[in-house]
Formats: C-alpha cells, sequence, structure tokens
C-alpha cells in the first residue's frame, strides 16, 4: 500500500478537487447556466496549470455574466501569476493627486508598477505628479520609457496633462495640430467637452466646439446643451481644476479604443471600465465597452451599458446609431429595426440614423420606405437649383445619402432614377470608388454604355485595389465583352481578395466554363451557392445541372 506524504497528499486532493470543479463547470455551461459555471471555475485551487487551462473560459463567462471583478482577476492572472488588479490603485492615485497628496500619489504609482496589465501607464502618470509638484518633464524620456504603445499614445499626453491643469486653449492648440486620425480626435474632443459641460466649465466647452466635425447639427446640439449648462453653472460653483480623474479617464478611454481597434477585447474591456469607474457617465468609456459587446454577440449588455447614459450626454445618439450598426453588421436587420425606427424618430437631423434605417428597409424588401426616408435628405442635398457642388472630400456624410437612395431605386426596379442620382453623386464626387463602382456596373447590368462602364470600373479599381467587389466588377465588364482571359485575371483575383462573396464566385464559374474549364466552374457555382441565400441560388443550380447554354453576349 502506497502511503502519501501530507505535502503529496494536499497536493493529490487539489488534482482531484479542480477535477471535479472542472467537470462541473462545463456541466452549467453545456446546461447554458454561465453564472454556476463561473463559480465552478473560480473555485478551483489558483494553481499555474489550472489559470493557464481555464482563464479563457473565465474570461468568456465573466463577461456573459457582466462580473467585472471576475474579468479583471482572471486577466492579471493570465498575464502575471499572482498579481494582484491595479484598479484600485489607480483610483486611490487620482483621488491622492486631487488631494494634493503626493506621497499617496506616489505609493500608488508604485502599487500599479508591480501589477499586471496597467504598468504601462507608469510613466505618464510618474509625470502628472511631478509637473504638480512643479517638477521639469522630459516627453521623449517618457515616450522612450512607454515602448509599447508610445507611437499611439504619444500625442495624447500633452493633451491629458494639459486637461489636467484646466489649460483649455493649450488644449485646443494641441488637438488642432496633433497627428490624431479624425475620429479619434472627435472622440477625445467629445469627452473633454461633456466633461467641461458637466464641471460648468463653459469657456472650455465652447472654445473645444468647432473642434467637432461629425454633423452640423451635433454642433447645434451641442451649442444648445452648453447654454443648458451654463444657467446652471450660475447657480453652483464651478468644479475646480485640476481633475486628475477626468484626464485619466480620458487618457484610459483612448487606450480601451486602442485595443479595441485592434480586436483585442479583453483589455479593451478592463480599460473602458477603469475610466468608467474614474468619470460615471462621461460617456466615451460607456460608448466603447458597448461596441465590444455587440461585437461579441452581448446585445443585451450592450443596450444595458447604453442605459448608463444621460440621454443629453454627447455620445448618446451616437452609440445609439452604432448599437444599431453593429446589430445589423452582425446580419440581425429584423432585430435591429425596432431600435433604427426609434433613433430616427429621437435625432431626426442625423443623417447616419437615417441611412441605417434605409438600410434595414432595403434588406428587408421595404423599397417604398426606404425611398420615402432618404428622399427629402437627397433633395437637401441638391438644393433648389438641383445641383451639387462639386467635392474631393470622400469621406462625407454625403456620399452615403447617394449611394443608399439609388440602391433603394435600383432594387425597387427604377434604374433610370437610380442613375441620374449616381450621375449627380459622380460629378461631385469624382474620386470615390464606390460610387464610380455602382455606377459603372449599374451601366454593364441595364445596357449602358460598355465603354463609359468599363472606364469607370478602371478608375475605382485603381483607387481601391484590394477591394474584391469592384475588382469583381471590372472583370464581370471584360466578360460581357467576351475578354474571357483579363475577365479571368480580374474576378479570380476578386475571389481571393473577397472569399466569402457569393456572387464573385458565381461570375468565377461563368469565366471558366467560358475559357473551357468546366470541372473548375462548377466547383465556382458549388461554392457560390454554399455562401447565398436559398433564393439565390435557382440560376446557380440549373449552371450546375446545364452549364452555361449560351454566353450572355
Amino acid at each position: 500500500m502506497l502511503l502519501l506524504t501530507p505535502q503529496l497528499a494536499v497536493a493529490k486532493n487539489e488534482e482531484i478537487n479542480s477535477a471535479l470543479l472542472f467537470f462541473e463547470a462545463k456541466k452549467w455551461e453545456i446546461l447554458g447556466e454561465d453564472r454556476r459555471a463561473l463559480n465552478a471555475y473560480l473555485a478551483m485551487p489558483k494553481t499555474a496549470e489550472n489559470i493557464g487551462a481555464i482563464s479563457e473560459n473565465i474570461n468568456k463567462l465573466a463577461l456573459r455574466s457582466n462580473d467585472w471583478d471576475a474579468l479583471i482577476n482572471s486577466y492579471n492572472q493570465m498575464e502575471i501569476i499572482g498579481k494582484s488588479p491595479a484598479e484600485a490603485p489607480i483610483l486611490y492615485y487620482a483621488d491622492a493627486m486631487q488631494r494634493r497628496d503626493w506621497k499617496g500619489a506616489r505609493g500608488a504609482i508604485d502599487q500599479i508598477d508591480m501589477a499586471g496589465i496597467y504598468k504601462f501607464s507608469v510613466p505618464i502618470l510618474t509625470a502628472w505628479l511631478d509637473n504638480a509638484q512643479n517638477k521639469p518633464i522630459n516627453w521623449q524620456d517618457i515616450s522612450a520609457k512607454d515602448n509599447d504603445i508610445s507611437d499611439y499614445l504619444f500625442p495624447d499626453q500633452a493633451v491629458f496633462l494639459a486637461l489636467s491643469r484646466g489649460e483649455v486653449d493649450k488644449i485646443a492648440k494641441l488637438i488642432s495640430g496633433a497627428n490624431f486620425s479624425e475620429v479619434r480626435r472627435q472622440n477625445m474632443v467629445m469627452a473633454i467637452i461633456h466633461h467641461a459641460q458637466i464641471s460648468g466649465d463653459v469657456n472650455m466647452a465652447n472654445s473645444l466646439l468647432p473642434y467637432i466635425a461629425i454633423a452640423g447639427e451635433y454642433k447645434i446640439e451641442k451649442a444648445f446643451q452648453i447654454k443648458t449648462h451654463e444657467k446652471k453653472s450660475k447657480s453652483k460653483a464651478a468644479q475646480k481644476f485640476p481633475d486628475y480623474r477626468t484626464g485619466l479617464a480620458v487618457y484610459f478611454a483612448n487606450i480601451a479604443k486602442i485595443f479595441a481597434d485592434e480586436e483585442i477585447e479583453i483589455p479593451a474591456l478592463i480599460f473602458a471600465r477603469v475610466a468608467q469607474n474614474l468619470a460615471p457617465g462621461l460617456g466615451y468609456s460607456e460608448h466603447i465597452a458597448m461596441n465590444i459587446l455587440v461585437q461579441n454577440e452581448m446585445e443585451p449588455q450592450a443596450r444595458a451599458m447604453l442605459s448608463i447614459l444621460d440621454k443629453q450626454n454627447p455620445f448618446y445618439s451616437v452609440s445609439k446609431v452604432e448599437l444599431v450598426h453593429n446589430i445589423v453588421e452582425k446580419g440581425n436587420s429584423l432585430d435591429a429595426l425596432p431600435l433604427a425606427e426609434q433613433v430616427v424618430e429621437e435625432y431626426p437631423k442625423i443623417d447616419a440614423a437615417k441611412i441605417l434605417l434605409a438600410q434595414i428597409y432595403t434588406d428587408l424588401g421595404k423599397w417604398k420606405q426606404a425611398q420615402s426616408l432618404l428622399k427629402p435628405s437627397y433633395e437637401q442635398l441638391m438644393g433648389q437649383d438641383g445641383k451639387a457642388a462639386t467635392s474631393n472630400d470622400t469621406n462625407s456624410k454625403d456620399e452615403s445619402i447617394y449611394l443608399r437612395y439609388a440602391g433603394t431605386l435600383d432594387m425597387g426596379g427604377d434604374w433610370p432614377a437610380a442613375q441620374a442620382i449616381l450621375e449627380n453623386a459622380v460629378e461631385r464626387f469624382p474620386n470615390n470608388a464606390y460610387l464610380l463602382n455602382y455606377l459603372g456596373f449599374g451601366l454593364l447590368e441595364n445596357g449602358g454604355d460598355r465603354a463609359r462602364a468599363v472606364s469607370l470600373l478602371k478608375k475605382a479599381n485603381n483607387l481601391e485595389p484590394d477591394n474584391g467587389a469592384i475588382m469583381d466588377s471590372l472583370g464581370w465588364a471584360y466578360y460581357l465583352n467576351k475578354q474571357y482571359d483579363m475577365a479571368e485575371h480580374f474576378i479570380e483575383k476578386a475571389s481571393r481578395l473577397d472569399p466569402n462573396n457569393g456572387e464573385i464566385f458565381d461570375h468565377l464559374g461563368d469565366v471558366y466554363w467560358s475559357n473551357g474549364r468546366y470541372v473548375d466552374a462548377r466547383y465556382a457555382w458549388r461554392s457560390a451557392a454554399n455562401m447565398l441565400p436559398k433564393e439565390k441560388t435557382d440560376n446557380i443550380i440549373k449552371k450546375l445541372d446545364f452549364g452555361l447554354m449560351t454566353v450572355a453576349n
């Protein structure tokens, strides 16, 4: 009989206990009991082996159960086993800075430096502390220490420092001059403006307002909100700067955005959570977290996140529109319809909301509703003379109105009206590849000028050489002109660029057949039939049975 030492007995018991809890967790997962499954995983002994094996399960279940503490603990243990989460020291740091407790802030930095995923923030937190004590700051040295993300965050650091000191003119100058993407600049300014509103600093809000460039109605909406807060601020003392909590909140929210853009979702959610705790209701962090939740099939949690925001928050309408967009992107147009109609009713001046609702109507075959929705916006674009000014701004929301309105008319059976709109659009946006592609392909499909169609599609392909759909259109133009070798070259390349597009594979099958590659043609058609919805596969099934009886002229 084998006798175990006390140490071996404990180890053996831990192993048995781990196995039992693991199987219990799996049982609850299968039954859809996320909370019970999570509790079983969390009860397992915290050995390195267990942490490595179950951390992904815990992360997934913690997200579904909205258990932030479990998520943060799991992530820290996965990265550096045994380290505690640094959220508490970060919050303590912000409060210590607010109290001018320099010793407490330094102690908090030491704790953050020892703890997992927030360690990279130590250089910027140290700089803020040195600045508060009137010590010189070497930003280049800080950037060098912050190697992992210095390329992303160096411009932000000076902005956040200026925010913490309430330096309005400096913030505006930095934001206008720093190398930010337009979306990032808008997000940052919106977050700071909202902080300025709720703190009563009307001067800051008004000075930053011109840097918001999303839509004209947004500026009007924000100006109204600022006036409202200006009246309120007379009856209560404005919050005093420096405001380290808000500065840190925007800082960590931007880090969350960087991770979210890279689809590194767990840290993105954790940083968004820290930002929420630093400045509840700021809006920016909730906005980021909500988008990540929807992308991870967690729509109920995303809706709950949206409910946290006040309807007057500048991020509320943006977040609601993006929530609808993300639901539609997941292929759930029917589920998105009630929310989309609600958004348009609440914000009738936001064209992005109308475009989304029109897309949903189009997806559901409701052409007339889509046309009625977009027609006023289109007429407003065209003006009284029926002509819109020429522009090279390919990022304008106007192009989406042209594309979507023309699409609703085309799919509703009125190609001549759609063509007229696209002609106007191409005149206004001569370098917009998507408008050029739609007009060129429409001419091909509706018996228009093929030579002009090829010219338009060549230009579109040169502007967007990595877009499979546009390259397919050009290849199809060559196919209709019986230039089968050229058609095969472009459509084969398009199928590699966009391997999940059934229409491209349908075209590829036609080209292969016309070039005598009959076996390859059937493989391509079979792929197309598997990708496309059933209502679009009747002709493909016939081609699989009989091939191309005649080649289209």
